[in-house]
């Protein structure tokens, strides 16, 4: 659950044509495919002061889609699936963790040791 207000500096009239909407939209879509998982989002609505929020809460699935979602103007987004089976039918194609390959990203032991003695 977050409070994504629209952005402070060059409002648009609807939200959903707002630049913090758009990006609030391609982290959750980003993050749900990316990790191949399901994402679940809320986003307060309305408005406090001079913040408008952006609403928009979404359940994207392990490919990047949106599987429900709400309006600016609230709601609720339900969307009923296995998330077991979801995401492990998604790791048969693509699998963030069956890929990896930790000998990339160790750190050598030299650099190590400055780092640690730093």
């Amino acid at each position: 659950m977050s409070a994504w207000p629209a952005s402070a500096t060059g409002q648009a009239e609807r939200l959903q044509d707002d630049r913090q909407w758009r990006r609030s939209e391609l982290w959750d879509r980003s993050r749900a495919a990316e990790n191949s998982l399901v994402v679940a989002s809320a986003n307060q609505t309305g408005s406090f002061g001079t913040l408008r929020f952006l609403g928009d809460a979404r359940v994207v699935g392990p490919g990047g889609d949106p599987l429900a979602e709400t309006t600016p103007d609230g709601g609720l987004a339900i969307a009923t699936l296995d998330v077991s089976a979801t995401v492990e039918r998604a790791r048969r194609a693509l699998s963030p963790i069956r890929d990896l390959r930790p000998d990339v990203y160790s750190v050598p032991a030299p650099l190590l040791r400055e780092t640690v003695d730093a």
